[in-house]
């Protein structure tokens, strides 16, 4: 009976359980079960799996096997508190190991948690690429649906503006630029150069963007903000003042309908000092 007391526990096979008898594994609980106990439920399962009544029942035969193994041993007082401790240990370990492993259960399903945060997170910043998407359209005057030729005016756009010169914020970069407002139709960067070079007579403009808060904050129709930003303060300022002496001289272009509203400075003439340093 040795062999098959270490075969048992090799298998870890529980023998409250083959006699269908429920129980904790629990020192207290298992003390209460007796002998007579054992016997009896033997009595009960035998003519149950005996056998002779399932002759042809290899799992039966096994069962009626392991019945008469779990009655010797729990009706022998000396294995039968061998096999408790056993017992005992080994559902602390079985307890354990389900504990680590729901733990582990938990940490992977948090782990998911935070990755679907994550991709809210990109799906938001989709959200924000898409606004900027739009703000383009209605920058170019292209219908919300023709997304293909957006793609390809901004990259011509685009392409035009990397052949200008290196667009580096020079030193005084903010206290050059002047905040223009304008109503216009479709045209590109070069060309609001173009008309801004023209308009304002320099020989050149150092960079040239549109406001971000184009998209809708202004109620007239077709009304937007750009900052031209010129080669030096002294460029700007004398462009200011010449726009103020004047009026607004030369404010309007009939022939790509654009009028100018309004020319301001970024930074207040009363702060413009080209030897504070950057003012950025």
């Amino acid at each position: 009976m040795s062999t098959e007391f270490d075969q048992i526990i090799k298998d870890g096979v529980n023998l409250y359980s083959v006699l269908e008898i429920p129980t904790e594994p629990r020192a207290k609980e298992l003390s209460k079960i007796l002998p007579t106990d054992i016997k009896k439920r033997y009595r009960t399962l035998a003519l149950k799996y005996h056998p002779d009544k399932h002759p042809n029942e290899p799992e039966i035969v096994h069962k009626f096997y392991q019945l008469s193994v779990a009655t010797h041993i729990l009706t022998n007082e000396a294995l039968k508190k061998r096999y408790d401790t056993w017992l005992i240990r080994h559902s602390e370990t079985l307890l354990k190991r389900d504990n680590k492993e729901r733990k582990e259960l938990i940490e992977k399903l948090n782990e998911k948690e935070k990755l679907n945060e994550r991709k809210n997170q990109y799906d938001l910043n989709d959200i924000q690429r898409y606004g900027e998407t739009l703000r383009k359209l209605k920058y170019f005057q292209l219908p919300y649906g023709d997304w293909k030729h957006l793609e390809m005016n901004f990259k011509a756009t685009k392409e035009a503006q990397d052949k200008q010169p290196s667009k580096i914020k020079h030193k005084f970069y903010n206290s050059s630029t002047l905040k223009v407002y304008l109503t216009l139709n479709e045209l590109t960067i070069p060309e609001l150069k173009e008309y801004f070079k023209r308009a304002f007579q320099v020989d050149s403009i150092y960079d040239l963007y549109a406001s971000s808060r184009n998209n809708g904050y202004y109620k007239e129709e077709g009304e937007m903000v750009m900052y031209v930003v010129f080669d030096s303060p002294l460029i700007s300022k004398k462009v200011l003042d010449a726009w103020n002496s004047n009026d607004g001289a030369n404010r309007e272009d009939k022939t790509n309908n654009i009028k100018m509203l309004q020319v301001t400075p970024l930074i207040r003439v009363s702060l413009y000092n080209p030897r504070a340093g950057d003012d950025r």
